[in-house]
């Protein structure tokens, strides 16, 4: 139940930046997040349309994009993407279970449709 409390923090990114650029209405918020981050839209759609109501991000359409999962190799260097989060990670050139996570969980408002 963390999409709650991120997209309080997306309201009031959307909300300072529409003060600053006299925006009369949000209509499309895009997000992009890696599988890691742990948003499920559904969720963050319901907690936005509740804590909107009343904005001028109030009837904005909330646009995901998922990020892959990015693994080092910590034994032969070689960088592995996963789009699903799995139960078994492995380096997809040698088959090292031994990988650092580099990227995936990323989660960031990355543009807005603004009149």
């Amino acid at each position: 139940m963390h999409e709650l409390t991120i997209m309080n923090s997306v309201l009031k990114t959307v909300l300072d930046f529409a003060v600053q650029h006299d925006t009369a209405e949000v209509r499309r918020i895009y997000i992009t997040a890696g599988i890691f981050a742990n948003i499920i839209p559904s969720y963050a759609n319901r907690f936005f349309s509740m804590i909107s109501q009343g904005t001028v991000a109030e009837h904005a359409e909330l646009v995901f994009t998922s990020l892959p999962a990015r693994f080092l190799c910590l034994d032969c260097a070689t960088e592995t993407e996963y789009d699903s989060v799995t139960a078994h990670f492995v380096c997809r050139e040698c088959a090292s279970e031994r990988l650092r996570l580099i990227a995936g969980r990323e989660f960031q408002v990355s543009s807005l449709e603004i009149i």
